[in-house]
């Protein structure tokens, strides 16, 4: 029996009765019965409750995707935005993966690492030279030393107490 035809049937669905996906306690009401199904289910696919590791059923399917695309042959620097598997954006999700790897869960960056994914490399911003001003000192301070004394430096969105300025 092909193994999605045995999952089916494992989580109780009928082609005569059809329910919407996901259903609440969808492997049956009676818990001895639920429980076994889990077990059969765990046998055939460890991976066939996403929720109980700590991912959704979609980075579930895009990680398969990226593993299959890997698998025959792809090279990860190929694989980028517009590159498919079963109409998901692999690509897409592999960047978002990369840019986000740091939010990943400990099993989720393993799993990933182990196809090869890495963290993206954040660029970094160059330091504007400054004119001559220390504007650098005058956002940490608050004070700006330019030429002719010190004048108080006003922040943008900053709450200004006091009295109402001059007009």
């Amino acid at each position: 029996m092909p193994p999605s035809r045995r999952t089916s049937r494992l989580r109780g669905r009928t082609s005569r009765r059809p329910e919407p996906w996901p259903r609440p306690g969808g492997l049956g009401k009676d818990p001895k019965r639920a429980k076994q199904r889990a077990v059969e289910l765990a046998a055939v696919d460890p991976d066939w409750n996403p929720a109980e590791l700590g991912w959704t059923v979609d980075w579930q399917r895009h990680y398969v995707g990226l593993a299959v695309l890997l698998k025959d042959g792809a090279l990860l620097t190929g694989i980028v935005p517009g590159v498919t598997w079963r109409g998901d954006d692999i690509g897409r999700w592999l960047l978002r993966q990369q840019r986000d790897f740091g939010r990943l869960n400990p099993e989720q960056q393993k799993r990933l690492s182990e196809l090869g994914v890495k963290p993206a490399v954040r660029a970094r911003t160059a330091a504007v030279p400054s004119g001559g001003k220390d504007w650098g000192g005058a956002r940490r301070g608050g004070v700006h030393a330019g030429a002719g004394g010190a004048c108080a430096v006003r922040r943008a969105g900053a709450a200004h107490r006091g009295a109402a300025p001059a007009q």
